[in-house]
């Protein structure tokens, strides 16, 4: 495929591409609302039966750990907070975005789901772990660990049978995607992803994560993101969460990423160690996710 594909192909087919479900969008306009507080996402995760029920299997999961059931979304929202049941509605709003294509059987739906909520899970640690020297905020890195791959999900809908070379390649050299992406389509998901987060109108920060996330001595931007969700990649990795079965983790990264955030890279190894350690926890919040 030419290079004509990164220009044109994109453009012609941006309708194609999916949107942002409704209930993301009102979350948003719940979220950017200074007057909005904990029943109003309450109320608006009540109106849809179905998120009701991904909210309270999340919630009652051994991830969080909770003492006794939680049997209202009211009751997830006082006592996951504001914050962590949004990104769980951001999460499942974007998995339900990308419903699996008939016939399609390259690409592996699971993996990848699991690989992005590890990533999330993983920022999530990292971002508690900056305080006090750097502050972000927790569930905005695991929201941008979830949506930080979608570009290839968009790759798998609009041009399904060239994606499956890319995926062939890197079954049989064990390369990354990006750098198959790169050689065979002139373009990789990172770029891709710019493209579906200015649809969505997703904030700067999450787009800046989703394209820089694997250039990160290419960024020259401000947002922690880019650089958790870089490092929450690997740590991923490392856990046996990622995408393809070699390590693909660069020295280069982890020690630009551990500076920008003012992370000794021993304090990441800890942190790495301890995602590792609650790989159980892990598993059971990829379940709770992925069971729909």
């Amino acid at each position: 495929m030419s290079r004509k594909f990164q220009y044109t192909t994109l453009i012609e087919n941006l309708d194609k591409l999916p949107s942002l479900p409704s209930i993301a969008i009102d979350l948003m306009s719940v979220l950017n609302s200074r007057t909005s507080s904990a029943s109003d996402l309450a109320k608006l995760i009540s109106m849809d039966p179905g998120l009701s029920s991904t909210v309270l299997r999340i919630s009652n999961s051994s991830f969080y750990g909770m003492p006794r059931t939680v049997s209202s979304v009211s009751g997830a929202v006082v006592i996951l907070g504001f914050n962590t049941i949004s990104s769980i509605v951001l999460g499942d709003a974007v998995i339900g975005a990308f419903p699996e294509i008939k016939g399609v059987n390259f690409f592996d739906r699971e993996k990848f789901w699991k690989h992005s909520v590890a990533v999330a899970s993983a920022g999530r640690l990292i971002a508690k772990s900056l305080l006090p020297m750097v502050y972000v905020d927790a569930e905005s890195a695991f929201s941008a660990g979830i949506i930080h791959d979608v570009g290839m999900l968009v790759f798998e809908q609009l041009i399904p049978e060239e994606y499956s070379l890319v995926c062939s390649f890197v079954s049989e050299t064990g390369e990354t995607f990006v750098y198959s992406e790169e050689k065979i389509l002139s373009t990789n998901h990172a770029s891709v992803g710019r493209i579906l987060a200015d649809k969505w109108r997703l904030p700067s920060n999450l787009e800046e994560a989703m394209v820089f996330h694997h250039d990160v001595c290419g960024y020259s931007g401000d947002s922690p993101l880019v650089y958790i969700v870089n490092l929450a990649d690997i740590i991923a990795e490392r856990a046996g969460f990622g995408l393809v079965e070699s390590s693909s983790e660069s020295v280069e990264f982890i020690e630009e990423s551990c500076s920008k955030l003012y992370l000794e890279e021993d304090e990441f190894d800890s942190i790495c160690e301890e995602f590792i350690e609650n790989r159980e926890k892990e598993e059971s919040l990829m379940e709770s996710f992925l069971k729909r």
